[in-house]
């Protein structure tokens, strides 16, 4: 079951991360991701019932409301809103927590000291890379050079997640 909690999220973010359009058409917008990953974390919560993957769970789904009022406002094209980076900023912050909130739930899980300190090394990279997108985000003046650093610093953040929850992944896989 943990495992395919792991493997929800995994692709749930993919999902969220991968924008398939045919013409004006989104073929899976971004609710639909985040959808898959409060699933994920709702399996994970049946295997571990830890308190900081029942504020994870919360978060998802909260993050799936505002995804949804701003698909149906919006068609999810957040450029007809003045307050898009607003709202961006909002979702992503919301999205670091949910994220922080499950590697907190798994380490709490964790055996050997050592395996705690190597996840909380790994958690505190990813919280550093996300912060500073969202801080990048808030403060951007439209200036190329600036989106083009925070447009890698988003990219390296969101592979970061997606290897820590492979390693998750294969961990739970391994286990007897």
């Amino acid at each position: 079951m943990k495992y395919e909690g792991y493997r929800r999220i995994f692709l749930g973010t993919l999902l969220v991360l991968v924008n398939i359009q045919i013409g004006s058409v989104v073929i899976f917008p971004d609710i639909v991701g985040y959808i898959v990953i409060a699933v994920g974390i709702g399996m994970l919560l049946q295997e571990h019932n830890h308190k900081a993957l029942r504020g994870a769970r919360h978060l998802s789904w909260a993050i799936v409301i505002v995804e949804g009022v701003t698909w149906l406002l919006f068609r999810g094209d957040l450029r007809l809103v003045g307050w898009s980076e607003g709202i961006m900023i909002v979702l992503g912050s919301m999205s670091l927590a949910m994220r922080y909130l499950i590697i907190e739930a798994e380490k709490v899980s964790m055996e050997l000291e050592v395996e705690q300190k190597v996840w909380q090394k790994k958690q505190n990279i990813y919280l550093v890379l996300h912060t500073l997108s969202l801080i990048g985000l808030s403060f951007r003046m439209n200036a190329s050079a600036i989106s083009a650093v925070l447009i890698v610093v988003a990219i390296s953040y969101e592979i970061y997640w997606l290897s820590m929850l492979a390693h998750l992944k294969q961990k739970v896989k391994r286990a007897p």
